[in-house]
């Protein structure tokens, strides 16, 4: 994403819901549960996909085992169960979670993101696939 341009993103919104992904009904409802934000991002990043995979088992929220640091993000981290890619149940869980947290991992998929700007999503997303690769490394010595 770092090598991304203006022109490799697509501005969305509800008369263009089809012409997108199949994961519009995400995007904009996540617009719709926080009028405050100005971005969404949605990656499939692999270590926090998967550590969320494993924690979505044990109804545990990443920010308490430190995903916060050192970006200073200071909202949580919420963890949804898996639902199917691009479908409404899926949309709703994220809409919810969205409520409460800039960041939602959904199990075996992947990681939204929301931000007041772009720029400000981007640097949460790269910070919590940064931490949760700190996470793993530290498990494992």
């Amino acid at each position: 994403m770092e090598q991304a341009k203006p022109s490799d993103f697509i501005r969305v919104n509800a008369k263009n819901r089809g012409l997108v992904s199949k994961e519009i009904n995400l995007h904009l409802g996540c617009y719709e549960a926080r009028p405050d934000i100005g971005a969404v991002i949605h990656t499939h990043p692999f270590i926090i996909t998967a550590m969320g995979t494993v924690l979505a088992k044990r109804k545990r929220l990443a920010s308490s085992m430190g995903l916060g640091t050192p970006s200073d993000i200071s909202s949580s981290v919420a963890i949804i169960k898996y639902y199917q890619p691009g479908s409404k149940v899926l949309a709703k869980a994220v809409s919810k979670a969205i409520k409460k947290a800039d960041c939602v991992v959904m199990a075996n998929h992947g990681l939204v993101v929301v931000g007041r700007s772009l720029k400000e999503a981007y640097k949460k997303t790269v910070d919590i696939e940064v931490n949760a690769g700190k996470l793993l490394a530290k498990s494992i010595k």
